[in-house]
């Protein structure tokens, strides 16, 4: 009989492993239809698992495993085969072996039923799929697909780990062979688990050599270091996804709180791209609905969702061409393959009141969505000077742009002008915050527990913005901030980020009554604050 695999040093990799499959099906009966549906898959079914971690066999002992891994995860696991486009030998340059088999490597996040809190980043399971699919067309009438699929899943955020993980299976038993690049002895060495119906210690053993190798990197370290290269490459593809001012576009749009989707047929940049704006709005956040892969049929719900929300959805499901172009009129769309941001045309926000009519009600809307095209034009612009000063202030008689055409343009640069511009513009959004907040005790006379509010005033803090744009509100000592601490807003002597309320009043009216601007003002600490 099989021993069972001890895993080394595994809870800094995945907490269960899947194995999905499914026989060769009739998918297609007509190009019309495979136009449509290219993502229709029958018969996949989870056909074996088996814990990993620790913390998996901890909750197997509590939980079934159905409770843990829901049926409905190999809708996020799981993607379609390639679709017919042109120029694809190069566009899917490596996702296709010598015996026609389709391979892909899929980041992907899920709801995890058991952790409902959007703040907590157990909120989602987070997961990796090595995808392997053939289609055999024998015309129209009898295309049929075959699907085996390896899924790593762990409630934290150890995608670097399971990405190396599953990135070694497929390096050692197929790319490794130079001269008979083929995935049918990878196939079929995982067919031979489909007998099993319950915990597999033979997936576990076959695994375990590339646990401890994707893990090898991260062990004995926290699990913030995974956490923060998936951050860091997260950033990355922002940045090289998006130019200057549609980025700024996106951030401004997402600290207004607006309906937000993202729209790609690469899944794992769907994810990324998610992932690396909600790390640009620290450290406000984003305290509403995040669903970074949303599964058509879900996505049809999530659209019409009243409150604010950041959804992805998949461009391979089928239906989603169709959704995307019915999108209700208060959503904002980032388009990702093509690298543009399509505003929306009808803001949320809070300034509805009985006695106002439904033109002015338009033309506030109108006009707060003129003011956020100015700003990101404006904050696009400061981050391309510095990503390239060459390039964005070419027609400028100090600038050598002809002389050195560009060439100081690099990946690295990008992302820290972004992140630093970003910092600096939130920053000056918050700065003065904490003079504007105060503390409030009541001790009741029956003994009862003390009450604890924060008062702002929102007055004086719309006039201390305009001081700030004005150049007339400064720290009083220019290198030390009495009042700041980790939760509180510095001063900065420089203003130069500062907004004029003569330009962005409705952009400031709008952040400050957005949910995310409560939560951070709820979240401050009394020594930061007048208090009595």
């Amino acid at each position: 009989c099989m021993r069972r695999a001890v895993p080394s040093k595994c809870d800094f990799n995945a907490d269960f492993a899947i194995l999905y499959s499914s026989d060769g099906t009739d998918i297609v009966s007509s190009p019309y239809e495979a136009e449509l549906q290219p993502s229709i898959q029958h018969n996949l079914q989870r056909i074996s698992w088996t814990p990993i971690s620790q913390h998996a066999k901890k909750q197997l002992n509590s939980m079934a495993i159905e409770a843990i891994l829901p049926a409905t995860l190999s809708t996020y696991a799981l993607i379609p085969p390639l679709r017919e486009i042109p120029f694809k030998e190069s566009i899917y340059h490596g996702r296709k072996t010598r015996d026609g088999w389709e391979v892909s490597l899929i980041s992907f996040m899920a709801p995890n039923a058991n952790n409902v809190d959007a703040d907590d980043p157990k909120a989602f399971l987070y997961g990796v799929s090595l995808v392997l699919t053939c289609s055999s067309d024998g015309g129209w009438s009898s295309q049929t697909q075959r699907t085996i699929a390896i899924t790593l899943v762990a409630e934290r955020n150890v995608l670097p780990a399971m990405r190396k993980t599953l990135g070694r299976i497929f390096d050692e038993k197929v790319t490794s062979k130079p001269n008979n690049r083929t995935c049918l002895p990878l196939v079929e060495s995982l067919e031979k688990l489909k007998p099993q119906t319950d915990e597999s210690l033979e997936l576990l053993g076959l695994l375990d050599p590339y646990i401890k190798f994707g893990s090898s990197t991260w062990v004995d370290k926290p699990l913030a270091n995974q956490e923060k290269a998936f951050e860091t490459s997260s950033l990355e593809v922002l940045v090289e996804t998006l130019p200057p001012i549609p980025l700024a576009l996106l951030l401004i749009t997402a600290l207004l709180e607006q309906k937000i989707v993202f729209s790609s047929r690469r899944r794992s940049v769907l994810v990324s791209m998610i992932a690396g704006l909600r790390s640009l709005l620290r450290p406000l956040g984003w305290s509403h609905l995040v669903v970074p892969i949303a599964p058509s049929d879900l996505a049809k719900d999530l659209v019409q969702y009243p409150a604010p929300f950041i959804i992805g959805i998949p461009m391979d499901h089928e239906g989603s061409m169709d959704l995307l172009k019915n999108l209700p009129d208060e959503v904002t769309l980032i388009d990702v393959d093509v690298g543009r941001v399509i505003l929306t045309q009808h803001f949320l926000n809070h300034f509805e009141t009985s006695g106002t009519s439904i033109e002015e009600r338009n033309g506030t809307t109108a006009a707060l969505r003129s003011q956020v095209l100015h700003l990101a034009e404006s904050l696009g612009s400061v981050i391309g000077t510095h990503q390239s000063d060459s390039l964005w202030r070419c027609d400028s008689p100090l600038a050598d742009s002809f002389g050195t055409p560009f060439a100081n343009i690099d990946k690295q640069r990008k992302v820290d002008a972004v992140k630093m511009i970003f910092s600096a513009f939130i920053r000056e959004l918050l700065t003065g915050m904490n003079t504007c907040c105060y503390w409030i005790e009541e001790q009741p006379e029956n003994g009862k527990q003390t009450e604890r509010n924060i008062l702002f005033d929102e007055d004086r803090f719309v006039r201390l913005k305009q001081l700030r744009s004005e150049g007339k509100y400064f720290p009083l000592l220019q290198d030390v901030d009495l009042a700041f601490s980790e939760m509180s807003s510095a001063l900065d002597p420089r203003t130069g980020l500062a907004m004029n309320l003569d330009d962005f009043d409705l952009v400031v009216e709008t952040l400050l009554r957005g949910q995310s601007m409560s939560s951070y003002v709820s979240s401050q600490r009394k020594e930061t604050m007048p208090f009595w």
